[in-house]
């Protein structure tokens, strides 16, 4: 008992953990937006869906709904394009 509690008071406290993940994206949208912002979107749009899946934490059918939105919006297919290129 007293080796448990002495390893208790050796662990960190919740406050100086390191904080959670944030939760993965639930819409494409939202996807995208992660993924613009992680400076990801060549990854989200041009890898298989699996390996994009698992790299943003998500379903691959995730990543195939932020593939139709993006495709209906041009701008975000260019900028990938040109991360890509950079």
């Amino acid at each position: 008992l007293a080796a448990h509690l002495a390893s208790l008071a050796a662990a960190p406290a919740a406050e100086e953990r390191a904080p959670a993940a944030p939760p993965a994206p639930r819409d494409p949208r939202e996807l995208l937006e992660v993924a613009r912002r992680q400076r990801d979107l060549p990854v989200l749009l041009t890898a298989a869906p699996e390996a994009a899946a698992v790299i943003f934490g998500v379903h691959p059918d995730l990543v195939e709904g932020a593939r139709r939105v993006a495709a209906s919006h041009p701008h975000l297919a260019r900028a990938a394009e040109g991360a890509w290129r950079a």
